[in-house]
């Protein structure tokens, strides 16, 4: 039988047996037991098992898209057109999911309203589902985490004095 050696990538010692994952100054390094103290242990993942959660977008951010060059979002009935172009095509939740390679859970939460598509899923729907999921953010109508932006009122301009 035959032992397999590594070496440590931070102190570059033979190690017999497996090296430890750890993150060191924000790189995942494989390392010996001795060099482990130096980082932070990085959770193995398991085959089938993904790495994290994509981002969620808040509801009503406006993003700046390079290629268009100006400020896109999602529209505010996307709930309904994605479900009502999915019922057309005759598609089941989960196999629109297995479509665009996203998770059953996400196409769930997203016809429920519950998840704002990030742009990205967005546009996997829109090639999919052929629908309008993103439409550019006008001047003036840019919203800001759900909120319009703050524009000037008469309470702003008047000074009451007692």
């Amino acid at each position: 039988m035959m032992m397999v050696m590594s070496t440590c990538e931070l102190c570059g010692r033979e190690v017999r047996g497996a090296l430890r994952t750890v993150r060191v100054e924000q790189t995942a390094m494989r390392v010996c037991h001795h060099c482990a103290r130096y980082g932070v242990k990085v959770p193995q993942i398991r085959v089938g098992q993904k790495r994290s959660c994509k981002p969620i977008m808040p509801l009503g951010v406006a993003v700046k898209n390079q290629a268009l060059g100006g400020k896109v979002e999602v529209v505010d009935d996307y709930a309904l057109r994605i479900k009502k172009a999915r019922e057309e095509y005759g598609l089941t939740q989960e196999l629109l999911a297995r479509r665009i390679n996203e998770k059953l859970s996400v196409i769930k939460r997203i016809e429920a309203g519950k998840l704002t598509p990030p742009l990205e899923v967005a546009r996997k729907l829109e090639k999919a589902l052929k629908v309008t999921l993103i439409k550019p953010v006008e001047d003036g109508t840019e919203k800001a985490w759900g909120f319009r932006k703050l524009e000037l009122t008469f309470g702003d301009i008047v000074e009451v004095k007692n």
